[in-house]
């Protein structure tokens, strides 16, 4: 079941996703083969050794004296102090009528309480997040975060391919894209190294380059089409049987622009070439980041489609781009895992209990993820691509916790709803809340981890399991308590009487 979920969630498009569902798909699945193999074989031995009367660390020795032997020693067969608990405290408070108004009154609040506040938990990855808390690194994006973002975008580059680029026509196409992209509210004309004072597109100083030597032509007198000429910028171009000789002449008198272009060595022709432009100032306004991404993207389509009548003429390349890609889509990447996931969990239980109560399993997976956000909120955690593992590995963590209690309610056969119950946590409810325990203790040495994305990621793992814990053991057995489902051995034996 846990595989499953972890395999439908590779369906990602986020590589860091992708490959933690991968992993941890392969994991589960090599540590039920061992369990179902070496782990049954080390059991089979073990019983064997217990019926031969031999020691347990050492089988080689037969023991002389066995309980049995003993006069007036009795095997205990008493609880324990924490299944004493769990017997006469916990499970009769559980299912007295007003326990189960509190808790679920209680889940139906903070559930509530968790969606309605998901649009103002803050978003993105910190940079410094990734670093140890010692680390220089940390100070520096801290402090470019708090001072250079606010007053410097992010650099970005219009590159162009595929282009004769010393055709009359090639050049006006591309001064209107980069007329079509400074349109765009979220892109500044200035470079980021160069200040407002540097003109960041060679095109345009090229041009004015040539007019300052009489070797610009007028747009009108070059192109049939004059339509293209409109724009201010295009009214002059060079021509094109002087534009490589101009060009030589140019990058001689401004070097900086080499670095610019991609020309051909031995001839010398541009094979591709970019400007430089930048974002608006961002600072940690993450949302601001995915909203210009969007924008950039629709004006590299539009480029393409509206200019250049192609796919891949002109494109924009950032290094915060890469970044703010996936910042775009993560909604959407946790939405269709999370519903994938869930549908996938509910396939696999009704084919393993063949009975309509499976449903449960999705709403206590849904319930736990939504928790989540409220805790995110809580902890001033922001989402990112960190938190969605999290988020996809809870679907994984938290469905054996309810699935387990349906199972073995089901599968008492007599009795009202409370003794079925109490019999299912009698027999359940420790090894559940063991097995929560004992992962929860595993992640101890990451809640002392040097950097803050290892203890994010303790954080969110440990909310995980408590609240799949809580949903088990407290919020899950009160809705089959109530709602009361036929067990399924009753219910095959009613079908079989029928035939």
């Amino acid at each position: 079941m846990t595989g499953a979920a972890f395999l439908l969630g590779s369906l990602t498009e986020i590589p860091a996703v992708k490959s933690l569902c991968y992993y941890a798909a392969t994991s589960i699945l090599c540590g039920y083969g061992v369990q179902i193999t070496f782990f049954i074989a080390c059991l089979a031995l073990t019983q064997h050794r217990m019926n031969a009367n031999r020691y347990d660390m050492a089988p080689c020795f037969i023991q002389r004296t066995t309980v049995s032997d003993v006069p007036g020693l009795e095997v205990s067969v008493k609880p324990k102090w924490v299944q004493r608990l769990v017997d006469k405290q916990f499970i009769p408070l559980l299912l007295q009528g007003s326990t189960k108004c509190a808790v679920v009154a209680a889940f139906a609040v903070f559930v509530t309480f968790s969606g309605f506040i998901i649009p103002h938990i803050e978003e993105g990855l910190p940079m410094q997040d990734l670093v140890s808390d010692d680390s220089y690194a940390g100070r520096f994006y801290t402090l470019k975060e708090q001072t250079f973002d606010t007053l410097n975008g992010e650099e970005l580059q219009l590159h162009f391919q595929y282009l004769d680029q010393s055709a009359p026509k090639s050049q006006v196409m591309m001064l209107h894209a980069w007329d079509m992209l400074l349109e765009s509210e979220y892109v500044s004309r200035s470079s980021v190294t160069g200040g407002a004072s540097y003109t960041t597109n060679w095109l345009t100083d090229f041009i004015a380059f040539a007019q300052a030597n009489g070797s610009s032509v007028v747009c009108v007198d070059s192109l049939a089409d004059t339509v293209w000429c409109e724009l201010d910028a295009a009214k002059h171009i060079v021509p094109q049987a002087l534009f490589y000789a101009l060009l030589g002449r140019f990058l001689h008198a401004f070097p900086w622009y080499t670095g610019t272009m991609v020309r051909e060595p031995s001839t010398g022709e541009i094979q591709a070439s970019h400007f430089l432009a930048s974002t608006v100032p961002v600072s940690d306004d993450y949302s601001v980041r995915k909203h210009i991404y969007t924008d950039v993207m629709q004006v590299t389509r539009r480029m393409n489609d509206d200019i250049f009548d192609t796919d891949d003429a002109a494109f924009l390349y950032g290094k915060a781009l890469l970044d703010w890609q996936q910042d775009s889509i993560l909604w959407r990447e946790l939405t269709l895992n999370l519903t994938l996931a869930a549908v996938g969990v509910v396939f696999i239980s009704m084919l393993m209990l063949i009975h309509p109560v499976c449903l449960l399993v999705a709403v206590a997976v849904t319930v736990v993820d939504v928790c989540l956000f409220g805790v995110l909120y809580f902890y001033g955690m922001r989402f990112n691509s960190l938190s969605m593992i999290c988020f996809v590995m809870a679907v994984g963590i938290s469905v054996d916790y309810s699935l387990h209690v349906l199972h073995k309610f089901l599968s008492v056969p007599a009795g009202n709803a409370n003794e079925r119950m109490t019999t299912t946590l009698r027999e359940m409810g420790l090894a559940i809340l063991l097995s929560g325990v004992t992962t929860l203790l595993g992640l101890i040495p990451l809640a002392f981890a040097a950097s803050k994305l290892f203890r994010t990621f303790c954080e969110l793992l440990a909310a995980t399991i408590i609240i799949g814990l809580c949903t088990g053991l407290l919020f899950i057995p009160i809705l089959v308590a109530v709602l009361e489902p036929a067990p399924i051995l009753s219910s095959l034996t009613q079908g079989d009487a029928g035939q």
